[in-house]
């Protein structure tokens, strides 16, 4: 069986790579069949990927001056998270989810279905 999870991965924005660096990520990338290049510097894949913060780490450190983000989304709904990659180094952002407190100022009347006709 195994958990599957939806990584998108990204070059942060404020990095630049030349045309050539890029073809090589990708190649990189593609050698380890998980992900699918999509646009805009993009992969996507929906993977059982368990290395993924070696494969990461070791991808970072062959181009140390780029900027890797990568997120991820689990089966479970509170499985929300991004990664940073830099030089073989990761930083690793669990999403924290909070909710507005309650606020009657708020309030506004929904008008039934019944009222509308």
């Amino acid at each position: 069986m195994g958990y599957y999870t939806n990584f998108t991965l990204a070059l942060d924005p404020s990095t630049t790579v030349s045309k050539e660096v890029l073809e090589q990520i990708d190649q990189v990338i593609t050698d380890w069949d998980v992900l699918e290049y999509t646009c805009n510097d993009c992969w996507y894949g929906s993977a059982k990927w368990y290395e993924y913060q070696e494969d990461m780490c070791a991808l970072s450190k062959q181009f140390p001056n780029v900027i890797f983000c990568l997120s991820g989304e689990g089966e479970d709904a509170e499985d929300l998270w991004c990664a940073y990659f830099l030089g073989g180094k990761m930083q690793f952002c669990p999403a924290e989810i909070t909710y507005e407190s309650f606020d009657p100022e708020k309030l506004k009347e929904i008008p039934s279905i019944k009222s509308l006709s």
